[in-house]
């Protein structure tokens, strides 16, 4: 089964990318269904991702060097390849390809949307 490393703060983690996903929210870090205690959610700034992985969310930007399995929700920016699930961000999707919805607060950039896109700023299909 496929792995995915993701960089948190300096530190290094991994999980199944079909698993239960990563959650970064209301301070609790949560890989494929455990809480991770040695991080201090509230220093994160950003949350980088290696590798394929299933659903994201998290209340900081998201970037993602990956495919994503699953639904990415993000109170922020989210920069990823590609995505088969619906995306919710407060700002900016920055994707090549989304296989369903995306709900934006500002503005989305991607080559391929397969779903409807609501968005209040501009909409750029490369």
């Amino acid at each position: 089964m496929s792995k995915y490393s993701m960089n948190i703060n300096g530190k290094t983690f991994s999980g199944d990318c079909y698993g239960k996903g990563v959650s970064i929210n209301n301070g609790k870090v949560i890989i494929d269904g455990n809480v991770i205690n040695e991080i201090d959610a509230s220093k994160i700034m950003k949350i980088v991702i290696e590798g394929d992985v299933g659903d994201v969310g998290s209340d900081k930007p998201i970037e993602i060097h990956g495919t994503v399995n699953g639904n990415v929700k993000s109170l922020e920016n989210i920069n990823c390849e590609n995505i088969y699930g619906d995306v919710k961000a407060g700002h900016n999707v920055n994707c090549n390809n989304i296989e369903g919805d995306i709900l934006v607060g500002k503005n989305v950039n991607c080559n391929n949307v397969s779903g409807n896109i609501r968005a209040t700023g501009n909409v750029n299909k490369c």
